[in-house]
């Protein structure tokens, strides 16, 4: 656990009520250092599964494997493609799936380990087929029709202006420093914008082509047919 502490305080005096909170001077922190589990294999070959679903509408996800906070710049390169691929209301999903999709979300989050890019499109059962084809033809545009330089700028200034405002407050800050101490080192926070901008267009293709390849794509469908839930059923939320 990583405790951050940001604003006009007085760090030695901070210092000295966490570790009377947590007891960072007593047995706990004697205790042996975590060792991570190996990282899982992509899959090498598409997976694909139909679920009957307690819903009134269908789901299509597709996931593809993503680097982890030490591979750069394939890190950055792939913050960016997701932008690209999800930027309400200009990205290439939104664009291709108007008026087909109910909600539609690609998200990738930055992991010690490999981690995972995933789509996430919400629709009417008849179009679910139509749906999964449009996504995967998205996926494999980003390498067959690569972002141009104008589009790839866009990106990388929308991106900039995302993070620039989640570090506006002090909770912003503490959160990025504490996120990024955890996974890797806080440093990561405070270079990010460089390490963004430092990405060229060749970089962000060859990461499109390392990661996005169909064959270690992994599909959910839910297709209502199901159980109705205790819950209502959930929703994709785009207003962000």
């Amino acid at each position: 656990m990583t405790v951050v502490v940001a604003g006009d305080v007085n760090p030695a005096a901070v210092e000295k009520q966490v570790r009377k909170a947590f007891g960072a001077d007593g047995p706990a922190s004697k205790a042996a250092p975590f060792t991570p589990p190996a990282p899982e294999k992509a899959c090498q070959t598409p997976r694909r599964e139909v679920i009957p679903a307690p819903f009134t509408t269908g789901f299509v996800g597709v996931s593809f494997p993503a680097p982890a906070v030490s591979d750069q710049p394939d890190v950055y390169a792939m913050d960016l493609l997701v932008t690209l691929l999800e930027n309400n209301p200009y990205g290439r999903l939104p664009e291709a799936l108007k008026g087909k999709v109910g909600g539609i979300q690609a998200s990738f989050t930055t992991r010690r380990q490999p981690g995972l890019l995933t789509v996430v499109a919400q629709c009417d059962p008849a179009l679910i087929d139509q749906v999964e084809k449009a996504v995967k033809d998205e996926m494999r545009r980003l390498v067959t029709s690569p972002p141009t330089d104008a589009e790839l700028e866009f990106t990388r200034r929308q991106l900039a202006g995302h993070y620039a405002l989640e570090n506006e407050t002090f909770g912003g800050q503490a959160n990025s420093l504490g996120f990024y101490a955890s996974i890797d080192r806080w440093q990561f926070a405070v270079g990010y914008l460089d390490g963004i901008r430092k990405v060229t267009r060749d970089q962000v293709i060859a990461t499109a082509k390392k990661y996005l390849d169909p064959a270690q794509s992994c599909t959910i469908i839910l297709r209502p047919g199901g159980t109705r839930p205790p819950n209502p059923q959930p929703r994709i939320d785009t207003s962000t």
